[in-house]
């Protein structure tokens, strides 16, 4: 009968600091996001972006989620996926750009990038209008995530803001009701 009481609380002894590790690592995640989300990929080793554009269907899909890894420049090569920066329509804001490697030129002391979209066919492969400088970077990619950019647009969105701070009420409140009828019962019996 002990070992058992001992083996129950040690599981929910070792539960319970999962779950602080877990709030832990996932309230740094967050907050590093909010206050330096160039350093996320930095110091989390990765980074997820959500595709707006169909420039590199079939491949990585509008609204999927593509995680990039850190990279190091030095060792990408043509045909590497990489996302980085670049003022795409010269209007002075950097936006979010994940491509294909068209052509490296390490020339002189900085290395930059020429990309490309994806093509279907190789003969039509030209490159964008751009040049990637190595500071610009993001990550490589790693993998993507089908579809799951519609689940965060929706939690980005008013709405979705709404939705979640009244399921947590709302489980908070079942929660807290449901301890207090096992409190309410152990006092009677």
């Amino acid at each position: 009968m002990a070992k058992s009481t001992l083996k129950k609380r040690i599981l929910k002894w070792m539960g319970n600091g999962l779950f602080i590790a877990l709030v832990f690592l996932l309230s740094a995640y967050i907050l590093t996001e909010a206050i330096a989300p160039s350093r996320t990929v930095d110091l989390f080793r990765f980074k997820p972006y959500v595709v707006l554009t169909n420039s590199m269907e079939p491949v990585i899909n509008t609204q999927d989620v593509v995680v990039v890894g850190k990279a190091d420049v030095s060792t990408l090569e043509v045909g590497d996926i990489i996302t980085f920066h670049v003022d795409i329509n010269q209007d002075g804001n950097q936006e979010v750009v994940t491509h294909y490697i068209y052509d490296i030129d390490d020339s002189g002391d900085d290395i930059n990038f020429s990309t490309h979209r994806h093509f279907e066919n190789a003969n039509d492969i030209t490159p964008d209008n751009w040049t990637v400088h190595e500071d610009d970077v993001l990550g490589e990619y790693r993998f993507t995530i089908a579809y799951a950019g519609f689940f965060i647009s929706f939690i980005r969105s008013p709405f979705g803001i709404f939705a979640l701070i009244m399921n947590g009420i709302i489980i908070t409140s079942i929660v807290i009701l449901i301890k207090l009828d096992k409190s309410k019962d152990a006092s009677e019996a």
